[in-house]
C-alpha cells in the first residue's frame, strides 16, 4: 500500500495544476472599473504632467491626447478592458477628464492650457487629433436591371459583384501624417 501511494505523489509532484480564473462578482467588476479610471486619470495629473514630457508634447493644441495612446500604456493595458469599454466607463465615471467621444481623445478639464508644449510656431500643442472618417466609395447603378443580369452571366464571374477598388488598409506606403489627420 505505502509503494502505491508514494509513486503517485512523485507522479503529480512535477506536474502543474491549472487554476481557472473565476469570473467577477458585479461587486468586483465595479472596483474593477474603478481602478481602471483611476490608473487613467493619473496620466493626466499634476504630478505626472509635471516630469512627462512625453504625453504633454503630444497634447494637441486643445490639450487632447488620443485615447489609444493612454490606454496602450502597460499599466492600463494590464486591466484587459475593451477600448470602447474604456471610453464609455470613462465618460460614466471620470470627474477629471473630458472625453471627446467622435476623435476618441481624452483631456485634462479645465486647466490643461498650462500643460501645452510651445510648437515652435508661436502657437502651443501638436496639431488637432481627429479621427478620419472611413471613406466609402458607392457604385453606379447606371446601368438597368437587364443589362445588369446579361453582364453577370457574359462576364464569367459566377454572379459576383465586382465595386471598385478602395484603399487598402494596410497600404501604409502611400499614406502620410499631416496636421493630426492620417491622408493619403
Amino acid at each position: 500500500g505505502k509503494k502505491n501511494k508514494s509513486r503517485s505523489k512523485k507522479k503529480n509532484k512535477g506536474q502543474k495544476q491549472h487554476v481557472y480564473p473565476q469570473p467577477l462578482t458585479p461587486a468586483e467588476f465595479e472596483q474593477l472599473k474603478a481602478a481602471v479610471v483611476c490608473q487613467i486619470e493619473y496620466f493626466f495629473s499634476d504630478d505626472e504632467l509635471s516630469r512627462n514630457t512625453y504625453l504633454r508634447r503630444h497634447m494637441d493644441s486643445e490639450g487632447y491626447l488620443p485615447a489609444a495612446l493612454i490606454f496602450n500604456f502597460p499599466s492600463v493595458a494590464a486591466y484587459y478592458f475593451d477600448y470602447y469599454d474604456l471610453l464609455a466607463v470613462l465618460s460614466e465615471r471620470s470627474s477629471l477628464l473630458e472625453i471627446d467621444q467622435a476623435n476618441e481623445t481624452l483631456r485634462r478639464q479645465g486647466d490643461y492650457e498650462k500643460w501645452l508644449c510651445p510648437n515652435g510656431e508661436g502657437g502651443f500643442g501638436c496639431a488637432r487629433w481627429v479621427k478620419e472618417q472611413p471613406r466609402v466609395e458607392v457604385p453606379s447603378h447606371e446601368t438597368s436591371p437587364d443589362k445588369a443580369e446579361t453582364n453577370k452571366a457574359d462576364d464569367g464571374s459566377n454572379g459576383s459583384i465586382s465595386t471598385p477598388d478602395t484603399e487598402s488598409c494596410t497600404d501604409s506606403e502611400n499614406m502620410e501624417y499631416t496636421d493630426g489627420m492620417l491622408s493619403s
